[in-house]
């Protein structure tokens, strides 16, 4: 897990489950998932707040505990919380046969309670956020989504966009420019397939999220115990792709990109629809040849000017969209 001070500002947090949170071993899979990110918020000597996932422990405990934090002559720290006479640590325990740990309150003789503080900007010691690209068009361009719990700032040659608007066939990109919104589910267009050069760095969590047409996801965990997942709905959600000719699209999900087949992956963003709403929807007036798929029951598709929903329209098109006229897919800007 890797911690950092938090800098300014207040959360609006809503009641998610703080079990979710879990460590990693793994330092590459730690650099790319934003779940990994501890805020820890100084208040009253020694009390302090730990955020995580767009929620914290005072929030959780509805104000009732706040954790104690206490610095060892090693430079660590432990962290804990005393309630109703009983002093629990935030402790870190590895899963039987697995490289990743979970939190929990220190009850075994063998748990870890010594935590160390990392900067989360430093690429060198591998202590930074970078995000890995699940899309690549055919421009060359690499693209993701995310969703995270903090406010942050774009590396190099990265961009951040939101959907404003969105039909049954497309959706419009706005480009965010400055301090991304904590909160807010975006498309990130990545300088790299390589994550170690997409860095993100994260800010505050005083913002909230932006207006946007994107929904988005912080779990995707899905045991008895703590279940806390979106289950995905093929009527009324798509993810972000390419199509046949690279061009970007969102569309239905596969059962791979799925965590456990069924759900929403952690901190990233999913178009909500309509239930109407075409399998595959485009960028509002990109150019490039596209697999549109007319309806088949419209008997003059030949002849005649048809928007993508097999409805007749007038020959002199007045408005920007994609068409099928005389047969020939058209674009009117």
């Amino acid at each position: 897990m890797i911690m950092t001070d938090y800098q300014k500002g207040t959360s609006s947090i809503q009641d998610v489950d703080m079990t979710a949170v879990e460590t990693s071993k793994n330092m590459e899979k730690v650099s790319t998932h934003p779940g990994a990110v501890c805020w820890v918020k100084p208040l009253s000597s020694p009390y302090c707040d730990v955020f995580a996932q767009n929620t914290s422990i005072g929030e959780l405990t509805q104000g009732k505990v706040y954790p104690i934090l206490t610095s060892q002559s090693d430079g660590t720290y432990t962290i804990s919380g005393k309630y109703s006479g009983v002093t629990v640590w935030i402790a870190d325990r590895a899963k039987s046969g697995k490289e990743d740990s979970e939190l929990y309150d220190g009850s075994e003789g063998n748990s870890k309670t010594y935590w160390k503080f990392y900067a989360i900007d430093n690429k060198a010691d591998g202590h930074f956020i970078g995000i890995k690209p699940t899309v690549k068009t055919a421009d060359n361009k690499y693209w993701a989504t995310l969703r995270a719990g903090f406010s942050f700032n774009l590396g190099t040659d990265m961009k951040a966009y939101i959907v404003d608007d969105v039909t049954s066939t497309e959706f419009n990109l706005k480009e965010l420019t400055g301090k991304i919104p904590a909160q807010t589910p975006v498309i990130i267009q990545c300088a790299s397939d390589d994550y170690s050069k997409n860095i993100i760095r994260p800010v505050d969590i005083s913002d909230k999220g932006t207006t946007s047409k994107l929904d988005g996801v912080f779990y995707d965990r899905y045991d008895n115990a703590h279940f806390n997942a979106t289950t995905y709905d093929k009527k009324t959600m798509r993810v972000l792709n390419v199509d046949a000719n690279g061009n970007l699209v969102f569309t239905v999900a596969s059962t791979d990109y799925l965590t456990n087949g069924k759900y929403i992956p952690h901190n990233t963003a999913y178009l909500s629809v309509t239930s109407s709403a075409s399998e595959t929807l485009y960028v509002k007036g990109a150019s490039g040849i596209r697999n549109i798929e007319v309806n088949s029951n419209v008997e003059s598709a030949k002849e005649g000017t048809y928007n993508l929903g097999g409805q007749r329209v007038a020959d002199d098109i007045a408005t920007p969209g994609v068409y099928i006229q005389n047969g020939k897919k058209v674009i009117i800007k």
